[in-house]
């Protein structure tokens, strides 16, 4: 029974990366759609991501920079791999209480360092910078 469980373990782990490889590309495709959507200067596209001990959400907005709406929202949230990137309709709107409308607590978190990171891009514009990376903890 012991090397049964071995041998349950090792296909799991052999398992999670070509399914952590799909979801990667499903992220990047998401994200390259975004962008190539609403390819416009005063448009800004960030990410945010919010992590719990069982669950996470990662939360990408598209936000006029001029007006600080989010033109578009999506939002992959779950607990494995299999978790799915939906449209979110209820985010989209004015970008100051974009947290208040997320479902849950790690969409929240998620929102808010989009934020913090919209508002580091926003910087680097007015201060004429070429590049930014914004940095997440």
């Amino acid at each position: 029974m012991e090397w049964q469980f071995a041998l349950y373990l090792f296909a799991a782990m052999i398992l999670s990366v070509p399914l952590t490889w799909l979801q990667t590309r499903r992220y990047t495709r998401a994200v390259r759609e975004m962008a190539a959507a609403h390819d416009d200067r005063s448009k800004i596209l960030v990410s945010g991501r919010g992590r719990g001990k069982l669950r996470g959400s990662v939360a990408m907005l598209v936000i006029d920079a001029a007006d600080r709406t989010i033109v578009e929202a999506r939002v992959m949230a779950g607990a494995s791999v299999f978790a799915r990137i939906r449209r979110a309709h209820e985010l989209e709107g004015p970008l100051d209480d974009a947290a208040s409308r997320a479902g849950d607590r790690m969409t929240a978190k998620a929102l808010i360092q989009a934020t913090e990171q919209f508002e580091t891009v926003l910087g680097s514009r007015r201060t004429g910078s070429k590049r930014v990376i914004a940095r997440t903890a």
